[in-house]
């Protein structure tokens, strides 16, 4: 009857809302916390959830730390599954060994997922906003100065796509997650400093920085219409800090990823460097290695 097929629709419709855009290996690691900078990003500073909810993104889709500060939601689709939850990552590394589409995930959440021990698994993830509270941060990176200086968004519901500093243009650092400029003698004690995110709003404030620290600024960026868009709370800075203003673009779009038209095979490399000349080739046959790499930021656990 009419009722039993509007049901049916539903239950299609719902089916459909939960494939996420990215499909891949889930895999697991442990991540080397003892100071926030040891993932591939060299982040100075992570929201408080991202100390368990922590991920590597595939080489394919690192974009040269492009896609650092980014939220991912994922979820298990393998039928060896046993668990039907879903977790948000906080993505703060690379796997070099990964695939289009894997991502290497924080030890519980693997387990929340897969409800699974370390093993690998197929899941589905899209990029989402962020679950944090209170206002962005700007933090300078140590050995800055007023003639080069390298910032890092920080606390951010969505990622930001561009910088720049005493309207002086920012490049990316080459192989950490900074915006760079060299602004002819800036006063680091009032710097006017222009976020822009990659929905296309702008925040601008003028903020006091300095070098190996972050600072509060008074406003946030507006989420997208994901599910884990969060309201946030105000918080406070210095008085050097003028007023906000966030100016939302006309037509904001997100940037697209273009998936390769075929994955090349790839071998587990367990010491990833922030810009490595070329990407080593796996065999299937073999698992990865279990033993710790001179680069403890990332311990694999997981099996083939």
């Amino acid at each position: 009857n009419d009722h039993h097929m509007m049901l049916l629709l539903l239950l299609a419709l719902l089916y459909v809302s939960v494939v996420y855009s990215f499909q891949g290996d889930g895999t697991t690691y442990t991540l080397d916390q003892t100071v926030p900078s040891t993932g591939n990003c060299n982040f100075m500073s992570i929201p408080p959830f991202a100390v368990t909810n922590y991920a590597a993104l595939n080489n394919f889709q690192w974009d040269n730390t492009a896609n650092c500060g980014k939220c991912a939601l994922v979820k298990c689709i393998d039928s060896r599954c046993t668990s039907s939850q879903s977790a948000i990552v906080f993505i703060l590394d690379r796997c070099p060994e990964c695939l289009y589409g894997d991502l290497d995930l924080s030890p519980s959440v693997f387990q929340t997922i897969t409800g699974s021990p370390p093993s690998r698994l197929t899941i589905s993830w899209d990029f989402v906003d962020c679950p944090v509270t209170g206002n962005l941060e700007i933090c300078l990176k140590s050995g800055s100065n007023q003639y080069w200086t390298a910032v890092q968004p920080a606390n951010s519901v969505v990622s930001v796509q561009s910088v720049t500093i005493n309207n002086y243009p920012t490049t990316p650092l080459a192989g950490a997650y900074y915006f760079v400029a060299q602004p002819n003698g800036a006063d680091l004690s009032r710097v006017s400093v222009s976020l822009t995110s990659v929905l296309g709003q702008t925040v601008s404030e003028t903020v006091s920085l300095a070098a190996g620290q972050c600072s509060p600024l008074h406003s946030q960026f507006h989420g997208s219409e994901s599910v884990s868009a969060v309201p946030t709370a105000k918080t406070t800075s210095s008085s050097a800090t003028s007023k906000p203003s966030i100016s939302p673009s006309s037509s904001p779009t997100k940037p697209s990823s273009t998936k390769p038209s075929k994955n090349p095979s790839l071998s587990p490399s367990r010491n990833p460097s922030p810009s490595p000349s070329k990407i080593p080739s796996r065999s299937p046959s073999k698992k990865p290695s279990l033993s710790p790499t001179k680069n403890p930021s990332r311990i694999p656990s997981l099996a083939k």
